[in-house]
């Protein structure tokens, strides 16, 4: 699975022989949640829904917890796991429909991704399946190619790494367990799989009760069985035991009180196999 968030646009020039960066773009302190097959959730003091925060180099200590899931109002399934698959502040940048206008892409993915044979490293090609088995808990970003070259040549780098690797802008580690090398049909991974995150600002404070200062957009994890995954409870049904669908768009404007839909799975064109048959993965 590949999961993708917009970072900058760049503008190719007509002639198509330069490209040009617009605007760039900080990255926030990173927030992100991981699965629940991963020793993070296994730790007992985590949850597949809470929104995480790095406060140090490599695994230990363990992410911070900056909003819990109960305060954007998730609760665990009949069975006590909860999974948040997408988030989102809302302060990506827009997509203009413009000639010539490329974007670069932020993305995760699973720890089944192998990547682009020849894409230098750090990528998901040194980091996935047939690399290091690390890809799976870090944070990816495409690189388009510059000059008149078609877009299939594109590649992509590391943004954030697991356990705090080295990246081409030095960012921090996520404080999450590597490696994670694929082990289909089990319950229980060896390291972790980042499912969602944002990068573009930081997340509001959770205090019970009050408005939060940015309201918080997420998705939630949908019932049917991942090919790869088959052992319950995965995927999780946290969306339908807590009232939606894995397809639809929640927003949470008040910490603690349950989160309404911004936008439904129907009207984004998605369930049309029937209720809770698609999953939205990325916002």
């Amino acid at each position: 699975m590949t999961t993708a968030r917009l970072l900058n646009p760049k503008i190719v020039a007509v002639a198509g022989l330069a490209m040009l960066l617009v605007g760039g773009q900080a990255f926030a302190q990173p927030t992100y949640s991981v699965d629940v097959q991963g020793p993070t959730f296994g730790s007992g003091t985590i949850t597949g829904s809470d929104i995480l925060t790095p406060i140090g180099p490599g695994t230990v200590p363990p992410p911070a917890v900056a909003v819990p899931g109960f305060a954007i109002g998730v609760f665990p399934t009949s069975v006590g796991f909860d999974e948040l698959d997408a988030l989102s502040y809302g302060k990506d940048p827009l997509i203009r429909n413009q000639p010539n206008l490329l974007y670069d892409w932020s993305f995760s993915v699973d720890e089944f991704a192998v990547g682009q044979p020849g894409v230098p490293a750090p990528s998901v090609t040194s980091e996935g399946a047939f690399g290091a088995g690390e890809a799976s808990a870090d944070i990816y970003s495409s690189v388009t190619p510059a000059g008149p070259l078609p877009i299939f040549f594109g590649g992509n780098t590391g943004l954030f790494d697991g356990n705090g690797g080295a990246t081409p802008f030095l960012a921090p580690g996520l404080n999450l367990v590597e490696p994670n090398p694929p082990t289909p049909f089990t319950a229980v991974d060896p390291g972790d799989n980042l499912d969602a995150w944002d990068i573009d600002s930081p997340p509001p404070a959770p205090i019970l009760g009050t408005v939060f200062t940015t309201p918080i957009y997420y998705s939630l994890d949908s019932h049917f069985p991942d090919p790869l995954e088959v052992v319950p409870p995965y995927n999780t049904g946290t969306a339908l035991s807590n009232g939606f669908v894995g397809g639809d768009v929640l927003i949470s404007t008040i910490a603690g009180v349950a989160p309404t839909v911004y936008a439904s799975a129907a009207s984004l064109g998605l369930d049309f196999a029937g209720t809770d048959t698609d999953d939205l993965d990325a916002l």
